[in-house]
């Protein structure tokens, strides 16, 4: 009994230590604030998990673990995680950011594409009250996330998002656009439109692994910037969801194609499958109608540029398909898994009849 009574003062002691260390441990975690308009919250650090609630933008959260670029937080008495590249410290000092907010008010900025949207808040999510066009001048009077508020010229303001625009030191007037917003070329055949290349993944998101251990998402990056400039070449103005290793939600890529006048959205990916005898290149639409036109001409010119195996035009129930209002199609550029599909895909020859290919397809769809 008396061996009884020990073991059970033992485990009293033991729980009250464990609970004391996890207070100690909530003790220590961080406050941040959420530096996104809408930012998803999940029920495990990953992509793929179960959706649970969001947070509204300068939403203050408690940071307790990182993790492979996420971050768990408490969220309405559970579990959650965010992608941890959204927050940002919440013990900045609210003078610094009045500070920053007088330093922004007055600069003069310029839109470096046609067809941008103006909204009535800064994000997607908000009226849109005008458009834009590539060289117009404004006057910045706030910044808010990735989004400036400018004065228009009938007195009223709206909110332009910050990755359409350049700044401008010489008052109003054209300027240079961003490196990987221009668009520049004697070739005009598809002058005036405006296409968004996404370069799948990036970040903590690798996609499909290679049959030497290489990224999808490297790869898919070096293709983007390879057609983008094809595009360009052809007089189209081009945005790149991601110009640089950096993992963006579906969610984000998708407000960036609707942030402005777009008129075709085209995912660049590479394939992966367990059996190393799979392999082809094939184009995804989901719509139907303008998206599978779109589809079957890139699908044949990249068949007839490539030599690669028709997998054909698919159906495919894609996230930055199915939720895209915009003309969308997602382009799979071989297997990664597939040795002769993997030889073949790394050479800059295949990089550039691939940008011919879709190049060439966006021009047939649209000037049938």
């Amino acid at each position: 009994m008396k061996k009884l009574c020990l073991l059970f003062g033992l485990l009293i002691i033991f729980l009250f230590s464990f609970q004391s260390s996890l207070t100690a441990y909530a003790q220590d975690g961080k406050d941040y604030r959420v530096g996104a308009t809408s930012l998803n919250v999940r029920s495990e650090p990953d992509m793929d998990a179960t959706y649970i609630g969001s947070l509204e933008t300068d939403s203050v959260v408690t940071v307790y673990e990182e993790r492979y670029g996420w971050a768990r937080i408490d969220y309405n008495g559970q579990t959650g995680w965010v992608a941890s590249h959204f927050l940002y410290q919440s013990n900045q000092s609210k003078k610094a950011s009045n500070n920053s907010d007088e330093r922004l008010r007055g600069k003069e900025i310029s839109v470096a594409v046609d067809g941008v949207y103006i909204r009535t808040g800064p994000g997607t999510n908000h009226s849109i009250i005008d458009q834009a066009y590539q060289g117009e001048s404004f006057q910045q009077i706030e910044q808010k996330n990735d989004w400036v508020l400018v004065q228009l010229e009938n007195g009223e303001t709206g909110w332009i998002a910050g990755w359409l625009i350049a700044q401008s030191s010489k008052g109003r007037g054209k300027t240079n656009p961003q490196p990987q917003t221009s668009s520049n070329s004697s070739n005009h055949s598809l002058k005036g439109y405006n296409i968004v290349v996404d370069a799948g993944h990036g970040g903590f998101d690798p996609g499909a692994i290679g049959i030497d251990y290489s990224f999808e998402k490297t790869l898919a990056l070096k293709t983007a910037h390879t057609v983008a400039k094809q595009l360009r070449n052809a007089g189209a103005t081009v945005i790149m969801t991601r110009s640089g290793d950096q993992f963006l939600a579906l969610e984000e890529r998708i407000n960036i194609s609707q942030s402005y006048d777009t008129h075709a959205f085209i995912s660049l990916h590479y394939n992966a499958y367990p059996l190393s005898g799979v392999n082809g290149v094939s184009t995804y639409y989901y719509a139907g109608g303008a998206d599978r036109s779109l589809a079957d001409e890139i699908q044949q010119q990249l068949v007839g540029k490539t030599q690669m195996q028709d997998d054909g035009v698919q159906y495919g129930d894609f996230h930055v398909l199915r939720e895209n209002s915009d003309l969308a199609v997602l382009v799979e550029l071989g297997f990664l898994t597939n040795p002769h599909d993997y030889s073949v895909i790394q050479t800059n020859n295949y990089q550039l009849n691939v940008a011919q290919a879709i190049t060439q397809g966006v021009m047939n769809h649209f000037n049938d």
